[in-house]
């Protein structure tokens, strides 16, 4: 902390007085030397008559023109003086406030790197935008708010040596609702002949946010009448807390909800085409999907004939299937889950079933479509063979969603464990992993019958988290909230525990 008094910058305001003295005289001899020069040269004939040249004169213009450059020079040295000693005094001002209100702040660093930054860490950068002229004293909160852009810019920021991870815990998960079937906040049996469906799974297209479901009957629920292997809503509210209500679904002539992409329907063949994810990309659907040739006889396990891409160019109303967009059987990516980053589109895949590892791949998202685009993870980077993929979360893993909460700065993962019988949640700061361990949200002994756990995209995913989940015995898609919260990796060191 500087004295009162103190000025760091004097010593500088008097070294460059005597370097401006020296620098004005240089020039007022070197321009009184090119004078010279160029009346020797050129003479002018009034200053002839009067019987010379009149060399005091073009002294007296050239030490002039001298103190003019010295005068200009210091001027602009002052100004610069004066900026730094505003900025200066303004620091030292936040500094004292800053100590007397939280002395204790320190810097912490979510997800291992994005940090909150303490007020007083500056690191010795000096904001330099030029003074306004005609009012030099800026107010005290425009400074404020200078100085503030200048701690958030991701640019101004430097590592850390005392970095503290977070940990996030889940404190409690409560149901809030029936979403589907006739006795539902929706009432989609009324409405569009659903009496029982699953999944749940959400995605944002043109700023709405649209729900996909898998195997959906009409009247006897599973197994009854209307059987569709898939349907798609269009929800009113994307507020997850006023419950995800249904505005709209895509239907057919006779109002019900229609079948998006057809499936055979014949076990052993085709029994059904049952969507994993989906995703929008410039104005068009994508819904990834895979054909079942049969269910298993234990649970968790399936026969997947093949999977792809489907899309859509009518937001919704109708689907292609194109052939160059399918891959073979036991790829690792039967089922998925999809991540829209800033230059790639990602996926999360597991094999048919949910007994099988997350692996992890990429590629551009005009090229969805494309096979040979996609790129693999491969521990070190990215290769272009899919053999190559390692698993980055280890198996057992069924249907699964990810979303990245932005007060956490880290990845949400949620998933079915079939050998826990429990949905589970894990943390990571980046896709690549390190994934955290799992933490149990809900088992089947609270909820019996429960699967396929999606995470309700939305913006503020905090400490607050809203996702839809399965259960078997119903038939239909629920409404759930967690709890989450976040602390220090320390606290667990104090108390001799382990995350």
């Amino acid at each position: 902390m500087l004295a009162p008094d103190s000025n760091p910058y004097g010593t500088q305001c008097s070294e460059f007085w005597l370097f401006g003295i020296r620098a004005g005289c240089l020039i007022a001899l070197f321009n009184a030397f090119l004078a010279l020069t160029v009346f020797n040269r050129i003479r002018i004939p009034r200053l002839k008559q009067s019987g010379g040249y009149s060399k005091p004169i073009v002294i007296i213009i050239a030490v002039f023109s001298g103190t003019l450059s010295l005068t200009g020079v210091a001027k602009d040295q002052i100004a610069k003086n004066r900026e730094q000693l505003l900025l200066l005094e303004h620091r030292n001002i936040q500094s004292e406030e800053s100590e007397r209100k939280s002395p204790t702040t320190q810097r912490v660093v979510i997800g291992g790197s994005h940090t909150i930054r303490h007020p007083l860490l500056i690191d010795g950068l000096i904001w330099k935008a030029p003074l306004d002229r005609k009012n030099e004293l800026l107010k005290e909160d425009e400074w404020h708010k200078r100085e503030e852009a200048s701690l958030s810019s991701p640019d101004s920021t430097l590592a850390p040596s005392d970095e503290l991870p977070v940990i996030i815990d889940v404190l409690e998960t409560e149901l809030v609702g029936q979403l589907t079937g006739a006795d539902s906040l929706n009432h989609t049996a009324a409405r569009w002949d659903i009496y029982g469906t699953d999944l749940g799974h959400m995605f944002w297209h043109r700023d709405e946010l649209y729900m996909v479901f898998g195997d959906t009957f009409g009247e006897g629920g599973r197994g009854g009448k209307n059987w569709r292997s898939n349907a798609l809503a269009r929800l009113a509210d994307p507020d997850p807390a006023q419950g995800l209500r249904i505005e709209a679904m895509i239907t057919g002539p006779d109002g019900a909800a229609k079948e998006l992409i057809a499936s055979r329907k014949i076990a052993g063949i085709e029994k059904t085409v049952i969507p994993t994810h989906g995703i929008s990309v410039d104005g068009r659907m994508y819904l990834h999907y895979m054909s079942v040739r049969r269910w298993g006889e234990q649970s968790g396990q399936w026969d997947v004939r093949y999977s792809g891409f489907a899309y859509s160019d009518d937001d919704g109303q109708t689907w292609h299937t194109p052939p160059s967009a399918i891959w073979p059987k036991n790829t690792g990516f039967e089922q998925v889950a999809l991540v829209h980053g800033d230059a790639y589109v990602y996926t999360l895949g597991i094999p048919g079933g949910r007994w099988g590892g997350i692996r992890l791949r990429r590629v551009a998202p005009q090229r969805i479509l494309d096979l040979r685009a996609y790129e693999y993870w491969n521990g070190e980077g990215w290769v272009t063979d899919p053999k190559a993929a390692i698993m980055i979360v280890p198996s057992p893993v069924g249907e699964l969603s990810v979303a990245w909460s932005a007060p956490y700065q880290k990845w949400l993962m949620m998933y079915l464990n079939p050998e826990r019988h429990a949905v589970v949640l894990r943390t990571a700061p980046e896709l690549t992993g390190p994934w955290g361990e799992e933490q149990v949200v809900m088992t089947a002994e609270q909820y019996p019958g429960l699967y396929a756990p999606y995470i309700v995209p939305v913006s503020n995913l905090g400490d607050d988290v809203y996702f839809t989940v399965s259960m078997w015995g119903h038939y239909n898609v629920f409404l759930m909230h967690m709890r989450l919260q976040g602390h220090s990796d320390a606290l667990h060191a104090r108390n001799g525990s382990s995350p």
